[in-house]
């Protein structure tokens, strides 16, 4: 998808964020559950997880579970500038949100797939105690859901792909 496809899906994220009373949004993706991470950076976590710090305003950042020598080709694979490798997201992440700011403020965890180990989560919070964290888990999920013009286009090309795999595979499949 062009950047500017998540751009449309970064301005709807940052109207809930907006109508939530946020300040911004912590995104955590793993190589398990990885459709909210995805759906906003295009980042898919191939083997560990990251967060994306999605600000209510201002650059999105990716903080990921790789080494920095591995940041190069990670910014080949999202529009997200702020691309930084990380052994420990949990503390990482805390400092990234010191640093912009957002230690005192209103932010949302989106887990959907409850992947966020849990001693890094556990660091993350304590390292900011005036933060109020609000769980969004789901508040992504309907944002989704509606797919864009492009999406379908995307969906229905891949469909027809699969469909042609699949009639030619029953010309050499047998019981």
């Amino acid at each position: 998808m062009p950047q500017a496809e998540f751009q449309t899906r970064l301005d709807a994220v940052r109207k809930e964020i907006a109508r939530r009373d946020l300040d911004a949004l912590v995104i955590y993706g793993d190589n398990y559950s990885f459709g909210d991470l995805c759906y906003l950076t295009n980042y898919f976590p191939k083997v560990r997880g990251g967060i994306a710090v999605v600000p209510r305003d201002g650059a999105i950042s990716l903080l990921l579970n790789i080494g920095s020598r591995d940041v190069p080709f990670a910014k080949t694979l999202t529009w997200v500038e702020d691309v930084r490798a990380s052994n420990q997201v949990g503390g990482d992440g805390a400092k990234l949100l010191k640093e912009r700011g957002l230690d005192k403020g209103k932010i949302g965890l989106v887990d959907s797939g409850q992947g966020f180990p849990l001693p890094q989560l556990e660091e993350m919070r304590g390292a900011l105690p005036q933060v109020s964290w609000q769980d969004c888990h789901s508040m992504l999920a309907p944002l989704r859901w509606v797919k864009s013009t492009r999406e379908l286009a995307a969906m229905r090309a891949a469909g027809r792909v699969l469909k042609e795999v699949c009639d030619g595979a029953q010309a050499f499949i047998k019981q």
